[in-house]
């Protein structure tokens, strides 16, 4: 991990007891999946402080940028406002890696669940122009992701797979999963539209036709 604060994370579980605290018994195995779980409730609230949602933090990068920009055309550029307009350019930058790196994640985990299942057509809309270009063209993506979007191209070529762009105002099915998933513990896959989701799948079935 290259994140700092996630060190302060499993230091924290410990302090609480929570992870290394308590004394399992059993198989290694069991063991280990057991601190693992103990520790998935500091991992998922230290998710959400640090990335929190992506698209949000992009568009708070873009407007800071622009900020600067507009008070440099205003007052005129100075040594302070070169500085501030490098730094918020810089962070724009690595706000748009993460984004993407975050939405290819979860396309890569699309494709690895739908091969498990035997799946042999795809069809995955993403609100991310850059992700559905490098998926449509099976472009190399961030390094860290290299070895397992090698495995999903090989997983691809025996699927018929749609990579298709759709503007995040008008995919209210993807908001409604989000909210869903919000709310659920654990990994959950289902084979159809939630109850609560019906009306967006419906929807989005009907646009797409």
């Amino acid at each position: 991990m290259t994140q700092r604060d996630f060190r302060l994370v499993i230091t924290k579980s410990q302090q609480k007891k929570t992870y290394k605290g308590f004394n399992f018994f059993g198989c290694p195995m069991f063991v280990m999946t057991r601190k693992l779980k103990a520790l998935k409730i500091h991992l998922r609230e230290w998710n959400e402080e640090f990335s929190g949602n992506v698209n949000d933090k992009v568009d708070q990068a873009q407007n800071s940028l622009e900020a600067v920009q507009v008070d440099i055309s205003v007052n005129g550029m100075t040594m302070d406002s070169f500085q501030a307009e490098i730094e918020a350019q810089a962070n724009l930058q690595n706000t748009i890696e993460t984004a993407f790196a975050t939405k290819l994640i979860a396309i890569i985990l699309a494709i690895e669940h739908a091969s498990i299942r035997d799946w042999t057509m795809l069809w995955i809309e993403c609100d991310s122009p850059l992700t559905v270009h490098l998926c449509n063209k099976r472009l190399l993506p961030p390094w860290f992701l290299t070895h397992r979007w090698n495995n999903c191209i090989a997983l691809m070529d025996s699927m018929t797979t749609r990579f298709a762009h759709v503007f995040g105002e008008g995919n209210g099915l993807a908001d409604s999963l989000a909210n869903l998933g919000a709310t659920v513990d654990s990994f959950t896959w289902q084979d159809s539209a939630p109850p609560r989701c019906c009306f967006c799948f419906v929807e989005g079935c009907s646009y797409a036709a």
